[in-house]
């Protein structure tokens, strides 16, 4: 156990005269001991069963490294428990749609995985209604744990009814631990949960299951959440007698990771005061099974927070590679190895660990069909398109992908105004004949997700106009819009936009008028220059979903493009 770093003096008081009370005692009964817990946490993985490639910024040099998994995350956990009796693993929800994985096996490799790993507990992420509500009964009746989200009624959904739960009691060490679960309500709009699936106000639904635990005798309460970080604020500063928050859906970074080159959001954990004065931690893993969330939680007597501290880790593998002159990635040499490794030792927020066998023999048994599957033909391209970027010259590739993802989006937000890409993110020409999986993601390989943003006209004009003075790969291309040089009006300024309607007729953009706005994560998190839609404040959803997975189902409806 370790010692409280953030109790009060208060606090400090009452358990010194427990203390004293009781010092004719040889011990506390369990019930009356204050409580050490340890939380670990995953969200938002994504079927991102393997490492994901991710460059480090070590000096001056760029290191790029194999980083999370899941068989790195149980290698992980073996440590976690083997130091510490009192813990709980927590999955805040999203493992459907990201990669092959999920494409082929509908959940079924993740099941297995998280079985393996021992997942005491997880929430329903948007995510997992994908599919429908067959396909996530199918992954929920798999699953050797129990699933919770307070505020989904699946109740008339025959095929899910009594396979979610709003709330459980988990005994640690004696001690019992209320777990509710909540998930965004947003999910009717961005996923398909089926019209007999319904969502209700998370507030009231996570009042209702704190008072229902308390009656229980509860006092030591954890959200695991699928809301996104700025919703969990609002929840911890409304709703009284939640401990700790365990989030997603926002694929928040937090702690300690900026000298890695990595651009954290904030704190872990991110400390906030209930409406009783109590203290709430929210804490949140980022994505991709890239960092495993460890919280140390203490508890006094009362079953309220008398200190933690909290240590997210990057876990990586030793495959160190770097670009060479010609900036082609190649492994470094032995020595450079050496030096590596011993500055990310000295690296609070990452780890060096090898992956768990059991694990990986279990993913391996899945690995062969993806690698099998890479060579799966989705379609077929009728001619050559050819793909150019910048200063105007037309791409007969981006008006196929960007109108495959305005149409993706448009499934569940039909009034999105228009979708708008940079020419970048698509890579490569479409060559006539068989169109592979290997070859969409060779044109779209970035793992970029649809993200659905409010903005003014005025911002519209003004990120249009940076993508074309940029040019080259920052050009705009647009599906729904289009622009063009107003008449006497030279340069980015003189742009004429335009917006296509749902009765065919092209509208000038209005400066003042708010647009619902597609884009992907890259864009709107400001590359490639695109700033203005880095600092707008209007609402924004990051759907989830990847451009080579949405491209893919476009190619498959149609057969043969364009």
């Amino acid at each position: 156990m370790f010692k409280p770093r953030h109790a009060s003096a208060g606090t400090v008081a009452v358990l010194a005269a427990v203390f004293v009370f009781l010092a004719g005692c040889a011990t506390l009964p369990q019930a009356e001991k204050p409580f050490h817990l340890t939380i670990a946490h995953l969200n938002d993985h994504h079927a991102h069963l393997d490492g994901t490639s991710l460059s480090l910024k070590l000096g001056q040099q760029s290191t790029y490294v194999t980083a999370g998994g899941l068989p790195r995350i149980a290698a992980k956990m073996k440590q976690v428990r083997a130091a510490d009796d009192n813990v709980l693993l927590l999955h805040a929800g999203d493992v459907f749609t990201g990669t092959l994985y999920f494409n082929k096996y509908k959940g079924r490799a993740d099941a297995d995985l998280m079985n393996l790993i021992g997942f005491e507990a997880m929430t329903l992420g948007n995510h997992e209604f994908d599919q429908g509500p067959p396909v996530l009964a199918s992954f929920l009746t798999s699953l050797r744990f129990p699933v919770l989200s307070a505020n989904t009624d699946v109740s008339r959904e025959p095929v899910l009814n009594g396979l979610v739960r709003s709330s459980m009691v988990k005994e640690v060490q004696g001690q019992k631990i209320g777990l509710i679960g909540l998930t965004t309500p947003e999910t009717e709009k961005i996923s398909r949960p089926g019209p007999n699936v319904h969502f209700q106000a998370v507030a009231a639904a996570a009042e209702r299951e704190v008072q229902a635990l308390t009656n229980q005798g509860v006092n030591k309460i954890i959200a695991v959440t699928h809301l996104g970080l700025e919703d969990d604020i609002k929840l911890a500063r409304a709703v009284p007698g939640l401990d700790v928050i365990v989030g997603g859906h926002s694929h928040t970074l937090l702690g300690d990771f900026a000298s890695l080159g990595l651009a954290p959001e904030g704190p872990y954990p991110v400390v906030i005061d209930g409406p009783g004065g109590e203290k709430t931690m929210i804490v949140q893993s980022w994505k991709w099974a890239l960092v495993l969330g460890l919280i140390e939680v203490d508890f006094d007597l009362r079953g309220v927070v008398s200190g933690w501290q909290g240590r997210p880790l990057l876990l990586v593998g030793r495959d160190y590679r770097q670009k060479d002159q010609a900036g082609c990635l190649q492994p470094v040499g032995p020595a450079q190895a050496a030096l590596i490794s011993e500055t990310l030792a000295g690296r609070r927020s990452i780890q060096v660990i090898d992956v768990d066998p059991a694990a990986e023999a279990k993913l391996a048994e899945y690995r062969a069909g993806i690698e099998a599957m890479q060579n799966e033909v989705m379609g077929r391209v009728k001619q050559d398109l050819i793909h150019r970027t910048g200063s105007g010259k037309a791409s007969q590739v981006a008006p196929l992908v960007t109108r495959a993802m305005l149409d993706k989006l448009r499934e569940s937000r039909p009034e999105l105004a228009f979708y708008l890409t940079n020419a970048g993110t698509m890579r490569t020409d479409l060559r006539q004949g068989p169109l592979t999986v290997a070859q969409i993601h060779e044109l779209l390989p970035f793992d970029n997700t649809l993200v659905i943003m409010e903005l003014t006209g005025a911002q519209i004009q003004a990120a249009i106009e940076s993508g074309v003075k940029r040019g080259g790969g920052a050009w705009p291309c647009l599906a729904g819009a289009r622009f063009q040089a107003a008449p006497g009006k030279p340069g980015p300024q003189g742009l004429r936009i335009e917006t296509l309607g749902p009765d065919s007729r092209w509208t000038i953009l209005d400066e003042k008028k708010v647009y619902l706005v597609g884009t992907h994560s890259f864009v709107a998190g400001g590359g490639d220059g695109y700033e203005v839609l880095k600092t707008a404040t209007g609402a924004r959803t990051d759907t989830g979903f990847i451009e080579a997975d949405v491209f893919m189902e476009y190619v498959a409806r149609r057969g043969t493009i364009p």
